[in-house]
């Protein structure tokens, strides 16, 4: 029962693009998914920028999602913990966690990483904060799965590196700057992969194999 619902709970990953899908869509003057950041659907006011104008009509609905998210991502790792050996439960289940903690902050403190919208530094500044520990959280997740994996499960440890790799690959670039085809793409290839790692576990889960070594197997391997 524990791991179908950690294995679902995961696989709410799944539940991010629809909404950004859906929150892009109500944008009067057009969402660019290559030019505007990802943050601007979470916008809860309308403003002008030299950017352009920007306004997100569903920005309830897309706040509200990662709010969602994150608890169910928290709630689906707590559900998994027991699968894990003891040599890697704690740790996957602190990075877990922070990761999640993350995605609800981005949640309940919208604004842009950015541009300091509304003057608000105390929101930015947490705004920014559950962004980091979002990115940073899932992607050293993702680089602890891979190598827990890799003696018990080779493929599912080499899609999570492969991942990963896709994962660091955009936050160098968002890092230097090198956004030639505009700060939205570029923020995708940074948090996309830790959505499809989500999905991927989840649905690792549910079809019976353990992502990670099983409890049995890391107990019979000690000896």
């Amino acid at each position: 029962m524990r791991r179908t619902l950690g294995g679902l709970a995961y696989l709410a990953g799944l539940l991010y693009p629809v909404v950004e899908v859906v929150a892009a869509s109500a944008w009067a003057n057009g969402y660019s998914w290559s030019s505007n950041f990802i943050s601007d659907l979470g916008l809860t006011q309308c403003v002008d920028l030299a950017r352009g104008h920007v306004c997100s009509p569903q920005h309830l609905v897309f706040n509200t999602a990662f709010v969602l998210l994150g608890v169910l991502v928290a709630l689906g790792s707590i559900a998994l913990a027991p699968i894990l050996t003891s040599r890697w439960r704690r740790p996957v289940l602190a990075v877990a966690l922070l990761h999640a903690a993350g995605v609800v902050m981005v949640g309940l403190f919208p604004g842009s990483v950015i541009e300091a919208i509304g003057g608000d530094s105390r929101q930015m500044a947490l705004h920014s904060a559950g962004t980091l520990a979002a990115i940073g959280g899932g992607n050293l997740l993702m680089l602890l799965a891979a190598v827990a994996s890799w003696h018990t499960w080779k493929g599912y440890a080499v899609a999570s590196a492969s991942l990963l790799c896709v994962g660091l690959v955009g936050i160098s670039l968002d890092t230097l700057g090198l956004d030639t085809h505009g700060p939205g793409a570029v923020q995708r290839i940074t948090a996309y992969p830790v959505l499809a790692w989500l999905v991927l576990t989840g649905a690792a889960v549910l079809i019976g194999r353990p992502p990670l070594p099983s409890t049995s197997r890391g107990r019979a391997r000690e000896r």
